[in-house]
């Protein structure tokens, strides 16, 4: 096989060329270079490009520790009913240590037109003949979750609905100095008010039960896990935080969050 690198992470190169023997095993040509960016996690995204007349098709392929691989995993298997993008996905390798997901893509007269929503946002609405505005993208991203979004009577806590956000963010937020202000009586005071520990808050919120209608979310839902082929048809990826009974309108939440406080408003083209 003819495989053409282009990788920051030369270790990799291996890991892809196995990921391209398994999905595409009588492709003769192949092209991979880095997808947009780096997760919070340290994770590397690969886009590789298996021309359709060369016996191969298009998909991402991502990779990160061995804990985050294997979370993702059990999400995809998890969720994979659901959410077509989970569906699709393929486990590397399938009987041992998972070491990658693999997001087969769809391509068309075997142009490379993959790309993510986020980098779709930026561009200006009628740059180029057909393309949809930031609005019809969302839409069909949204309409992508809805038909997943079964949802039935539930309750869950709290904190085991947002653990996973807290430990990317929240600790960071309330670490230091913060122990060493609150340790001595639980409260500071600043200029006349009295400010609590907000830990203590955090841990009492954390322990709250709602209830509510729940169905299975995908978890991690913003503007770099979805990806757009030539029909600009939505495929979702990163499924590491999804489950089954999350709040029914989490994921559209999350995405909205990611508009407002990701991406300049100015740069979001109606």
């Amino acid at each position: 096989m003819d495989l053409e690198i282009h990788l920051p992470h030369r270790e990799d190169a291996d890991l892809v060329r196995g990921c391209v023997d398994y999905l595409s095993p009588d492709a003769s040509l192949a092209s991979v270079r880095p997808l947009g960016r780096y997760g919070y996690t340290e994770s590397r995204l690969y886009l590789v490009y298996c021309a359709p007349d060369n016996g191969g098709i298009p998909f991402v392929v991502k990779t990160d520790r061995p804990e985050v691989v294997r979370q993702e995993a059990t999400g995809v298997t998890r969720l994979g009913v659901f959410f077509p993008g989970a569906q699709s996905a393929r486990i590397y390798p399938s009987r041992e240590e998972p070491e990658a997901i693999i997001y087969p893509l769809v391509a068309v007269d075997g142009q490379e037109t993959v790309q993510e929503l986020r980098e779709t946002l930026y561009q200006p609405a009628g740059r180029r003949e057909g393309f949809p505005t930031s609005t019809e993208l969302l839409r069909r991203t949204y309409d992508s979750c809805r038909r997943a979004h079964v949802t039935h009577p539930g309750s869950f806590f709290l904190g085991e609905e947002y653990q996973p956000y807290l430990r990317e963010s929240g600790e960071r937020l309330l670490g230091d100095p913060l122990p060493s202000l609150f340790a001595e009586r639980g409260s500071i005071n600043v200029y006349g008010h009295t400010l609590n520990d907000p830990r203590r808050i955090l841990e009492r919120i954390k322990s709250w039960e709602m209830e509510s209608q729940v169905c299975p979310v995908h978890g991690d839902l913003h503007p770099n896990n979805v990806l757009f082929g030539p029909e600009f048809s939505p495929v979702l990826i990163d499924y590491a935080f999804g489950h089954l009974n999350g709040h029914f309108v989490k994921d559209f939440v999350l995405m909205e969050c990611s508009l407002r406080f990701l991406l300049p408003p100015k740069l979001l083209q109606p």
